[in-house]
């Protein structure tokens, strides 16, 4: 059994009758401000998940599915998202400090006003993704010959 705390105004728990996330099926939960911090979710179904301000700090989430998925001001400071499918999923305004979206499909995605500062951004159909007000640092990987500023990314030194 795993139960996951969700803060929206008073602490709730979601009860999941599994042994761990990894390869879980979350499609569709709602998981707003979810305390998800160092957990294992590699190869998890989040399909249209409701994860708004969740907490994903250090989190493993390679090879999930995260496609249609609200991540709006979600913090996934130093979260490993290598190889994760994120079409049109909503990062608006996500905490992605440092986290590792190598070779993720992010077809769609809206970053807007996200922090990409130090992150691995070297992801699959980035410049088919919304990148505007976007911030980024010196550090931030992006793909060979990829310019973000040409898609709207806002350099941003201290970050």
């Amino acid at each position: 059994m795993i139960r996951i705390e969700i803060s929206d105004g008073e602490k709730e728990y979601i009860e999941l009758d599994i042994e761990n996330l990894v390869n879980a099926n979350l499609e569709g939960l709602y998981l707003h401000r979810a305390d998800l911090a160092n957990q294992n979710l590699s190869g998890a179904r989040l399909i249209g998940a409701n994860m708004r301000g969740a907490f994903l700090m250090n989190s493993d989430l390679r090879k999930a599915n995260l496609q249609d998925a609200s991540l709006i001001t979600a913090f996934l400071n130093d979260a490993t998202l290598e190889g994760a499918t994120m079409v049109s999923t909503s990062f608006r305004a996500a905490q992605l400090i440092n986290a590792n979206l190598s070779g993720a499909d992010v077809f769609n995605a809206d970053f807007f006003g996200a922090n990409l500062c130090g992150a691995n951004m070297n992801c699959k159909r980035i410049s088919e993704s919304r990148l505007d007000g976007a911030f980024y640092n010196s550090v931030t990987i992006w793909p060979e010959s990829f310019n973000p500023k040409e898609h709207g990314a806002l350099h941003q030194e201290n970050g």
